[in-house]
């Protein structure tokens, strides 16, 4: 009995430090909150969950937790099934609207991103991708056409970037960017804080205007599913080590139990 409590304390530290190895990734949510229980396609507050212009249930929310499309102009033309997050938290200013600028930024790490797809009015020649935040360019990756993955390691906070479809002077988006409303996260949280969840989308709005203008011709729909990209921290190796020590020490303490079983 003393040895198997031994055996299970050891591989519950090694479990502990392992998660604490890469316990650093996530989002930065510095003035923001996740927001739970919001209702699919009852945009009474949410600042994702719009009518989309791509049909009636074209919204990120419905590719968060399903019954998602069928949505018009799709990119590729099969596109990714929803993803069933039905505890998921989104990020929001205190009382998230349509006003609300939400700002994403993750923190350092491994991460690997799966670019999803586009619908409408962002086509793949519409670029989206992702930099480090303090324009040093020690990242930068733009993606090509859906499905594409990429894996990463930075030492520095990094965001998403996109090139709008409107207003007509404006230039690339980025989500660290508070002054518009172009990008939404999710979390699969199950509820609670998404900060180092582990498994994130993110979807882009390509066009930034709320109200039609002569520079803006076309308003936004606010859907969110001009480009999805499922972010997931990956394991740094140390992690990798300190879970193999504790298979050692596991593998090594049941020998010695079986040995001292037989001397008996």
């Amino acid at each position: 009995m003393q040895v198997r409590f031994a055996v299970t304390a050891s591989l519950l530290a090694t479990l502990a430090l392992s998660a604490s190895a890469s316990a650093q990734q996530g989002v930065n949510s510095t003035g923001q909150s996740w927001q739970a229980g919001w209702t699919l396609g009852t945009p009474v507050n949410e600042f994702w969950n719009r009518a989309s212009d791509d049909g009636p249930a074209c919204n990120i929310g419905y590719f968060v937790e399903g019954g998602y499309g069928p949505c018009s102009n799709e990119h590729p033309g099969v596109f990714a099934s929803p993803l069933g997050w039905t505890n998921a938290t989104y990020l929001a200013a205190a009382v998230p609207n349509s006003n609300t600028r939400t700002t994403v930024r993750f923190t350092a790490g491994t991460y690997q991103l799966t670019f999803l797809g586009q619908v409408a009015g962002a086509s793949p020649a519409r670029f989206v991708g992702v930099s480090s935040t303090d324009g040093s360019a020690t990242l930068s990756h733009t993606f090509g056409a859906a499905p594409e993955t990429f894996t990463f390691n930075t030492d520095r906070e990094w965001e998403f970037f996109l090139q709008p479809y409107q207003p007509l002077s404006a230039g690339t988006f980025y989500s660290s960017d508070a002054a518009t409303r172009q990008f939404a996260v999710f979390a699969n949280s199950n509820g609670a804080n998404g900060d180092q969840a582990g498994d994130w989308l993110v979807g882009a709005e390509d066009n930034g205007c709320e109200i039609t203008t002569v520079d803006c011709p076309s308003r936004s729909d606010y859907d969110y599913n001009d480009a999805l990209v499922r972010v997931s921290t990956v394991p740094e190796p140390s992690s990798y080590a300190l879970m193999a020590t504790g298979l050692i020490v596991l593998g090594g303490a049941a020998r010695r139990r079986r040995s001292s079983a037989s001397i008996a």
